[in-house]
């Protein structure tokens, strides 16, 4: 997906959701006074989010989904590296932004995801073919979904070896339920797995 969309800003909203977990208003309103990537511990600060009370106007809002949505995420040194590299090439307040800058419309924003469309296979494409009236290729055989990349952030916290609490933190889930039911499915209830771990456990 990353090399599908990379040098476009579709390719930093990706970052941002596979590897700092954001939700897609979290990304979308980001602005670069809350990224800190340099330093020992390069973080972000989750403390605002785009909404679209219309179709067409853009609205930056410090009004989270919930408490637990406000939070500071280490940044992974890929992702540190890419934000220093956009913001030295940035004129904007905003980490994704329109053409002149402000935040992104709900058709701005259709654009940018349209560039992960153009280049998935389906509907009689299939990887190699020309984009037509583009000069990319199609090159993901699988759909994605935007929201599917926050889902791949918790799950390789999880399959890491982070422990459920901080999962939740870093998610921002209100709770921890939601974090377990991801957790629960992603280990799964076979029994050579579940009689091993009990085992490891009373032996």
């Amino acid at each position: 997906l990353l090399a599908a969309v990379d040098g476009t800003q579709t390719e930093t909203f990706c970052r941002l959701c596979l590897h700092a977990g954001l939700r897609r208003e979290e990304a979308l309103g980001l602005s670069w006074a809350h990224v800190h990537p340099e330093g020992d511990s390069p973080f972000l600060e989750v403390r605002q989010a785009l909404r679209w009370p219309t179709n067409a106007a853009a609205e930056i809002s410090d009004e989270l989904k919930s408490k637990a949505a406000r939070r500071d995420i280490p940044l992974p040194a890929s992702l540190a590296a890419h934000l220093q590299a956009v913001r030295a090439a940035s004129a904007s307040d905003f980490v994704i932004h329109n053409r002149e800058g402000g935040p992104v419309s709900y058709s701005s924003w259709r654009s940018l995801w349209r560039v992960v469309e153009a280049r998935t296979a389906g509907d009689g494409r299939k990887v190699g073919d020309k984009v037509r009236n583009h000069a990319v290729t199609i090159s993901l055989d699988f759909p994605v979904h935007p929201h599917q990349l926050r889902h791949t952030y918790c799950s390789r916290l999880i399959l890491g070896g982070v422990d459920v609490k901080r999962v939740q933190y870093l998610m921002g889930h209100a709770n921890a339920r939601i974090t377990l039911d991801i957790y629960a499915k992603l280990l799964g209830g076979d029994m050579p797995d579940t009689a091993a771990a009990v085992r490891r456990v009373f032996e």
